[in-house]
């Protein structure tokens, strides 16, 4: 079976394989659609389409086996056509169903008679499918979705039309009917019935379900009434058919209740008094409108206050049928709380609200009712900073507890007033009164505190009487730090030394004169205050100072402290302040002075010195001005008190004739303020009273300054008669008789220093000697006739006298010696030595003594000078 054929039910049945090979070969045969017999045109073509010369065998197998095929005429309706010409078969009242999914086998035998002769008969095979036929509008008929023929108003009317053909099949996908071949023109109207509006009728309209052979026929209802689908198909502009069935009538009752199409109205809506009543009038309606006139329904209802979005549970909400009036329903809520509200109605899965929710009434506030007023800190906190707007909330309410806003004028009296303890002056501190939160209800009492402590805020009605609660009582801290009203100074002295710890104190004070101490912000220490500082010259304030100030955190007592370590002397100012103001007071002066001199620092230079050592007589006040600097070459401006001390060089100490004996070779060792001390240049100073070389040491105990110890001489001073020493040659003080004794004589300055041969020192002087001889003992005669001779002994460093005589007596005797330094008093007084200005030297009388042998002197008064006797 090379062949497919499938077979509509009505149709003809296309055999491409019956067309005969016998046909003729003239065209004119052909042409009229003649048969012939082989090469040969008997007779006109069209005889031999008469059906009458041609019988068909149809046999269909399925599986193998015959299916019996009853009523089956077959005939072909026009000639074959051509060499492979096609003919149309038609089987009427072929009796197997339409399944395009079975497979039979199909077997056609064509005999054809020619007069008398038969021509040899054609048969072939093929695969048979069997699909319905043509859509037949009139056999397809239509029926109500489900069978029901009557809706509510409102919802949507369907009527399903089944596809069929002529033979009572069902044309879809599944009998073979695809595509194209499903689609009718189909066109619904509607009629009115025994009652009702066909306008109310809209949106009519046919739709295919797809291959299924159905359509739907749908249209939406609004109003009630009995009425008729009419459906008809258009296969053509000129053809028109009723589906099976039609007209169908059908009927449209009232909707079930339809939340969003209900409406409501006030009855009495207000403005009401507290403790009246507003009604709601609900009229119940169905999706199309329809008012159901005999419908209940249970709505959830709720009141929110019209600036809120919180509900708001009032006293009661009672809902009842109104008299008289079908098909609605009272709604009556009763309010003892003031205010603008909206009613909101509402489906009771909540999620549909009736036409026009919510709505709004109003409730009016009573008159003012002063125990129903009530106060508060906002939050709760009653601890206010100085100079803050602060606010008490109010509550201003009338007997049913509904709260007015705003205020009646005059309805309250606020005052904020001191505790009876507190004997400070009060500031003046007004109240105002604001009104502006009607969302909220409460009214805001502001007011600006400014001493700090605890105050009560005192609120009264204008009889006197208080509201709850009050006096409220609340606590007043400093504000933050004023730089215009805190305080600075220089912790104990305003002067320091470089290196030393500078400290500046401020007392934080707040704009109002609040000193900001811990104890005043109820045990809250302030956290920090930043200063904003810097150190400038005070003759200059051009000239910053690389100071570095820190910024120390607040005390309990409310003071700060900045300090730094300056670290150059001179005059400064210290400026603070803020970004904005500067400290009340700043700048601040300041002086910084040197440190401590330190030696290796210090430097000094004698004064009036011509040489090099110096050299100064006995007796002077020597001065050496020393250059007083601290470790960082400061100056230091003050005076400090040296360590002084004068200690001999080596030579001086083995000096041939020493200086008489002295507990130091120098007094009065001092430092002293010079003219030059804002050069930070002091004296040191000393009396030199011992001739020699000498070395000046210049410390503080434990170091000396630059160049120390210094090198000085000192020559002898100005002669001193009573300082003039002598005692025996070699110290030999017995003599033999006849020899010559000697007593060496040395002329001494002020403070015992030996003279000194030096002519350049006018102060060395002259001084005139005489001397005596007398017996030892009681008698203590004088002795005549002595050769007592003095000399000067010619030392080329010092002053010196040799006295000598002959030893001419065997005893104990006194050498007694003078001097002067005027020579005229010893000669104008020769015999009179008690009347002669002189004074016996140091020593004088020396006592000696001579020995058997000696030769007895002969000795007689004299008078001497140097270099004579």
């Amino acid at each position: 079976m090379g062949m497919v054929v499938k077979w509509k039910f009505g149709e003809y049945l296309t055999a491409p394989f019956i067309g005969l090979t016998y046909a003729c070969e003239s065209d004119a045969c052909i042409a009229k659609g003649g048969f012939c017999k082989p090469d040969v045109c008997k007779k006109p073509c069209d005889y031999f389409c008469d059906t009458e010369h041609v019988f068909y065998g149809l046999h269909i197998l399925y599986n193998g086996n015959e299916l019996p095929v009853t009523d089956a005429v077959c005939r072909s309706d026009k000639c074959v056509d051509g060499l492979y010409g096609v003919g149309n078969i038609v089987c009427n009242n072929f009796k197997l169903p339409p399944d395009p999914k079975k497979k039979y086998s199909l077997h056609l035998v064509v005999n054809v008679k020619q007069d008398s002769d038969d021509l040899p008969s054609r048969n072939e095979d093929a695969e048979l499918y069997i699909v319905a036929g043509k859509i037949n509008i009139e056999k397809s008929p239509g029926a109500w979705k489900d069978g029901l023929n009557t809706m509510q108003a409102g919802e949507v009317g369907t009527l399903v039309v089944t596809l069929m053909d002529g033979f009572g099949h069902q044309v879809n996908e599944a009998t073979g009917g695809i595509g194209n071949d499903l689609i009718v023109n189909f066109k619904p109207s509607i009629t009115k019935g025994s009652s009702g509006d066909p306008t109310s009728i809209t949106d009519v309209k046919s739709t295919r379900r797809g291959d299924t052979g159905f359509y739907d026929i749908t249209f939406l209802t609004s109003r009630k009434g009995d009425f008729v689908l009419n459906v008809w198909a258009f296969p053509s502009a000129l053809e028109f058919f009723a589906v099976k069935g039609s007209p169908f009538s059908f009927t449209v009752t009232a909707g079930s209740l339809y939340v969003p199409a209900c409406t409501g109205s006030w009855i009495v809506g207000g403005p009401i008094d507290p403790g009246e009543t507003v009604t709601l009038r609900v009229l119940l309606r169905d999706k199309a409108n329809e008012l159901m006139t005999e419908a209940t329904y249970k709505f959830n209802t709720e009141v929110f206050r019209a600036f809120g979005d919180r509900p708001f549970t009032p006293p009661s909400i009672t809902s009842s049928a109104t008299v008289g009036t079908p098909g609605s329903i009272d709604f009556v809520v009763k309010m003892q709380t003031a205010g603008v509200f909206v009613f909101k109605i509402t489906s009771q899965a909540g999620d549909e609200q009736i036409e026009g929710s919510p709505f709004q009434f109003t409730v009016k506030t009573g008159v003012f009712y002063l125990p129903s007023t009530k106060g508060a800190w906002p939050g709760g906190v009653n601890t206010l900073p100085a100079g803050a707007q602060s606010s008490f909330r109010l509550l201003a309410m009338d007997k049913d507890g509904n709260i007015i806003n705003p205020l009646p004028a005059g309805a309250l009296i606020v005052t904020v007033e001191k505790l009876a303890t507190d004997n400070r002056i009060l500031p003046d501190t007004p109240v105002t009164v604001k009104s502006e939160f009607p969302d909220t209800g409460y009214q805001l009492l502001g007011f600006v505190p400014k001493l700090t402590g605890k105050f009560d805020l005192k609120v009264t009605g204008s009889d006197g009487t208080s509201i709850p609660g009050s006096p409220f009582v609340f606590t007043v801290i400093p504000g933050s730090p004023s730089p215009l009203k805190s305080m600075g100074a220089w912790f104990n002295s305003d002067k320091f030394s470089v290196g030393a710890r500078a400290e500046f104190v401020i007392t934080l004070v707040d704009a109002y004169g609040n000193i900001i101490t811990t104890a005043s912000r109820g045990g809250s220490r302030l956290a920090s205050f930043n200063w904003i500082t810097s150190v400038t010259n005070q003759d200059n304030p051009s000239i910053a100072v690389p100071y570095t100030v820190t910024v120390g955190a607040p005390t309990d007592a409310g003071t700060q402290s900045l300090t730094f370590a300056p670290s150059t002397s001179g005059s400064f100012v210290l400026n603070v302040g803020t970004s904005a103001e500067v400290l009340q007071g700043s700048p601040f002066p300041f002086k910084v002075r040197a440190g401590n001199p330190v030696m290796a620092s210090c430097t000094a230079s004698w004064i009036d010195a011509t040489s090099n050592p110096p050299k100064f007589p006995a007796g002077s006040r020597i001065k050496m001005e020393v250059t007083q600097k601290d470790a960082k070459n400061n100056l230091y401006l003050d005076v400090f008190l040296f360590i002084l001390k004068v200690i001999p060089a080596p030579s001086t100490t083995s000096a041939p004739i020493p200086s008489l004996s002295l507990s130091s070779p120098a007094k009065n060792l001092t430092t002293e303020e010079g003219p030059n001390l804002a050069q930070g240049k002091v004296f040191v100073t000393f009396t030199a009273i011992a001739s020699g070389e000498f070395k000046f040491h210049v410390g503080d105990g434990t170091a000396e300054i630059s160049g120390s110890p210094f090198t000085f001489l000192v020559d002898a001073g100005p002669l001193s008669i009573s300082n003039i020493t002598g005692g025996w040659s070699n110290s030999r003080s017995v003599f033999g008789l006849g020899v010559k004794a000697a007593l060496l004589i040395t002329q001494r300055d002020t403070y015992g220093n030996p003279a000194q041969q030096d002519i350049s020192n006018p102060l060395a002087g002259t001084a005139y000697f005489s001397a005596r001889l007398f017996t030892a003992g009681e008698t203590h005669s004088e002795l005549q006739g002595s050769d007592l001779t003095i000399l000067p002994l010619g030392s080329p460093t010092f002053i010196q006298e040799k006295l000598e005589f002959t030893t001419s007596q065997v005893g104990n005797f006194e050498l007694e010696v003078y001097a002067s330094n005027d020579r005229f008093s010893l000669a104008n007084n020769w015999f009179d030595w008690e009347e002669v200005p002189s004074v016996q030297i140091v020593g004088s009388p020396f006592s000696f003594s001579v020995g058997e042998g000696d030769q007895e002197i002969s000795m007689y008064p004299y008078a001497t000078r140097p270099g004579q006797v």
